[in-house]
């Protein structure tokens, strides 16, 4: 099942219209629309309302290892590169008030730009300019991120941000939100069908040689716990997605390094590898 939390109606409408969602109930200010696959949520404004309708969504339809939870909607640019319109991957998430960072394990290959998202419980305008450290701003990611977090890894939870401002948020109207959304649709389908079509958990796609070759190189590259699930999702992901072996990873079988950081060096050479091979 893939999950979907937007902040607002016009954000949440060209999806809803793309994926035929259908409306099925309403919880206080909560609206839920629904079809096979794809469940939608729209939270309200706000960390605390974004993280009310993330666990409601992930509790009421009992999510489990094969789902995927995405928090799609509309942010402040700060970081002048970054045009209105573009559609934006957070690779890291950072909660204002908390302090806290959140990063995305991204295991699948997309056509977005990058940047960091900082989520404040108020509006932001032009005059707290210095207090933001991110390259966007909103007010619901930090809290579905965290939220998300309890129930599924770091790589089943995505955060997109569409550039609508740079910090001038009175000039964003509802009938712009929407129509930045659908500019955006098409790269935002494709990326969500990705997701539909990759199984994370299935145990026939690696075989006995493989988890060798994964253990080998995990123990050989001292490998942290969660560098080692990262290593195991993106040999699954490749196999599915390009139907060849783990062959490209042999050259690995001998390198022994003996720092931490040597192995991040190499293990970053593999996710490349993995990802975009």
């Amino acid at each position: 099942m893939i999950y979907i939390v937007t902040a607002l109606y016009p954000e949440a409408k060209p999806l809803i219209e793309d994926f035929q969602l259908k409306k099925i109930s309403q919880v206080s200010k909560m609206q839920i629309y629904e079809n096979e696959e794809i469940v939608l949520a729209i939270s309200s404004v706000g960390p605390l309302s974004a993280a009310i309708a993330t666990t409601y969504l992930l509790t009421k339809y009992h999510a489990n290892a094969t789902d995927t939870i995405l928090n799609i909607g509309i942010a402040g640019a700060v970081n002048p590169k970054l045009k209105t319109g573009e559609t934006i991957y957070c690779h890291k998430i950072v909660h204002h008030d908390t302090h806290r960072s959140f990063y995305p394990d991204l295991l699948v290959e997309h056509s977005f730009l990058e940047g960091v998202l900082e989520t404040f419980s108020l509006p932001i305008d032009e005059a707290m300019n210095q207090e933001i450290v991110s390259d966007l701003v909103d007010m619901e990611g930090a809290g579905f991120f965290e939220a998300a977090s309890t129930f599924l890894p770091p790589h089943q939870i995505h955060v997109l941000k569409i550039v609508s401002d740079r910090l001038k948020p009175s000039l964003v109207t509802p009938e712009l939100v929407t129509q930045l959304v659908k500019n955006q649709r098409e790269s935002i389908s494709a990326f969500i069908k990705k997701l539909q079509g990759i199984s994370f958990t299935d145990p026939e796609v690696l075989t006995k040689a493989d988890l060798q070759l994964i253990k080998q190189i995990r123990e050989n590259l001292h490998l942290t716990t969660t560098m080692s699930h990262q290593l195991i999702h993106m040999a699954k992901q490749y196999k599915i997605r390009t139907k060849e072996s783990l062959d490209l990873l042999n050259s690995y079988r001998n390198i022994e390094v003996k720092t931490k950081s040597e192995g991040k060096i190499y293990f970053d050479q593999i996710r490349k590898q993995l990802l975009y091979s």
